[in-house]
């Protein structure tokens, strides 16, 4: 029972968060509709300012994934086998922090 609560709470998820992102400011808009009006101007600018941070979040660990590539040419250079997979699963993991680059390192 647990399995199948866990795959509708994930079916769910995934239905509001494709929602709300057709709509332009969906996010934004459920926030201030769920929050008291006197306080609509503190959630804006707090929701302005975490949208910021994830934005150099990302970019950084977008910026950051060319260690794919790097470990490739590296791998391919040394004659590695299957350097094409290695690097492939060394670039996704580089997306988590601390755990990636370390298992990327003993990769």
């Amino acid at each position: 029972m647990v399995f199948f609560g866990g795959i509708a709470s994930t079916i769910s998820i995934l239905t509001m968060a494709f929602f709300l992102s057709l709509e332009e400011k969906g996010t934004e808009n459920v926030l201030l509709l769920l929050s008291p009006a006197k306080y609509e101007e503190q959630i804006r600018n707090i929701f302005e300012r975490v949208q910021k941070k994830l934005q150099l979040v990302w970019r950084e660990t977008v910026g950051l994934s060319f260690v794919g590539l790097a470990s490739y040419i590296v791998f391919y250079i040394f004659g590695v086998k299957y350097a094409f997979i290695l690097a492939l699963i060394s670039g996704f993991l580089n997306f988590i922090p601390y755990i990636g680059p370390w298992v990327t390192t003993f990769c």
